[in-house]
């Protein structure tokens, strides 16, 4: 197995993002298991289609005040996707833009207390009050009969058919921020077992943390020789890891793609220590919130003795 192949995996994974609908059960409905990070669409009774992009939904199960949407900050530009509780915001107002065309455009600016101020579009937010009924609440567009056109509010729960969210999507990084809800985060330790072709078994402990696409790893792996009889390796190597990477996750099945920087020490004819340039490629499935297993292929090039391998893990956390 050689590095450069799991380079153009990563490739091949970063430009193929699965982008198609599951539905969700009424089992996760009830419980009020709607992702908010990724897009719905919602077929009525009537087979009107109600569709709203990342963070334009929300399920209020309770009175609440907040405001979510996907817009920018005003004064660097950067891109702003989350949730903004109302104790975090001074002022909101509704502003009428006329833009480069000529076109008027209606924004609602919310200010917050750490004296930065998100824009959002008309049709890319919500502002949820606790005088706001319970439901599912969506901004977007509704397709009925062919025409397609704006909506804005609230869903009757007795109308909806069916749920739907999309798989997965890949979209630009971006690391935790103070929009984001502890919905939008996921993190995990992993304990993996797995071989070293031509070297050994390897063994991997690690942590991880996934924002929004994002993903921060930690991991450690020993390589050492495999107790089998016709094992003839003498190779023992230990390598500590700091990696960077970009994940698609669905409810279910996530596939990441990592790279970083580690330090090295081992032996083999002799002692040696280096620094590494960690690529790892992994695939996982959760099938509960806290429990999941996934399956790693890793590489570790370097200046004194490379090695590739691939291991199998289980994950424990929040996923």
């Amino acid at each position: 197995m050689n590095s450069r192949y799991i380079i153009i995996a990563a490739f091949l994974v970063a430009q193929n993002g699965c982008t198609s609908y599951y539905e969700l059960t009424r089992e996760e409905i009830e419980k009020g298991m709607i992702p908010s990070e990724t897009a719905l669409r919602i077929t009525r009774n009537d087979s009107s289609i109600v569709e709203s992009g990342a963070y334009r939904h929300a399920l209020v199960r309770e009175p609440t005040d907040f405001v979510i949407g996907s817009g920018s900050e005003r004064q660097s530009g950067r891109q702003f996707a989350g949730k903004v509780p109302r104790s975090e915001i001074d002022s909101t107002r509704q502003i009428e833009v006329v833009n480069s065309l000529g076109v008027q455009e209606t924004f609602f600016i919310c200010w917050l207390r750490t004296k930065t101020s998100l824009a959002f579009k008309e049709y890319d937010f919500l502002n949820i009050t606790a005088e706001d009924p319970p439901g599912l609440w969506c901004a977007g567009t509704v397709t009925d009969r062919d025409q397609v056109r704006p909506f804005k509010g609230r869903i009757d729960p007795f109308t909806i058919n069916r749920i739907e969210a999309k798989g997965m999507t890949l979209i630009h990084p971006s690391p935790p921020s103070f929009g984001e809800s502890e919905e939008e985060r996921h993190h995990w330790l992993t304990l993996g077992l797995g071989i070293a072709p031509s070297k050994g078994a390897a063994f991997l402990a690690g942590y991880s943390l996934l924002s929004k696409t994002t993903l921060y790893s930690g991991r450690f792996i020993t390589i050492f020789p495999a107790p089998l009889p016709e094992q003839r390796s003498r190779f023992f190597a230990g390598e500590v890891a700091a990696l960077f990477g970009l994940a698609l996750k669905s409810r279910f099945f996530m596939a990441s793609v990592s790279g970083g920087i580690s330090y090295l020490r081992g032996s083999e004819e002799s002692k040696f220590s280096t620094i590494g340039f960690p690529l790892d490629l992994e695939v996982a499935i959760a099938p509960f919130r806290s429990f999941g297993v996934a399956a790693k292929i890793f590489s570790t090039p370097n200046s004194k003795k490379s090695w590739n391998g691939f291991l199998l893990s289980m994950r424990f956390g929040e996923l």
